[in-house]
């Protein structure tokens, strides 16, 4: 836990981001495997007599969860834009046009 607290903060984010998108890339290969839509747990787990296949497509899917994920979490990162001033006297729910007909209105009784 003391290795995470010496990082700053920007490597910290990376890191927490891309350790998401490999666990989701590890559900993923998982998945993928316990399916085994036409043989894919045979042709990657048996593939030569080991298990690199799996490990590469777990290592990709990880890359691409994990950019995935670094890019939705900086853009959920960005602050609301402000909301804009008040106009006239600031009294909510009045809109322009109610309050200019009230000065017509009152105009006209002179």
């Amino acid at each position: 836990m003391r290795h995470w607290q010496g990082l700053p903060g920007l490597i910290r984010f990376v890191l927490l981001q891309m350790l998401v998108g490999f666990g989701l890339a590890a559900l993923a290969v998982l998945g993928l495997l316990a399916a085994d839509p036409g043989d894919a747990r045979a042709l990657l787990l048996g593939a030569a007599g080991h298990w690199w296949p799996a490990a590469l497509l777990w290592g990709f899917l990880g890359l691409t969860f994990g950019a995935v994920q670094f890019g939705v979490a900086v853009a959920l990162l960005a602050e609301p834009p402000p909301r804009p001033p008040l106009r006239g006297r600031g009294i909510p729910g009045l809109s322009a046009c109610a309050a200019a007909s009230t000065r017509c209105a009152r105009d006209r009784s002179r």
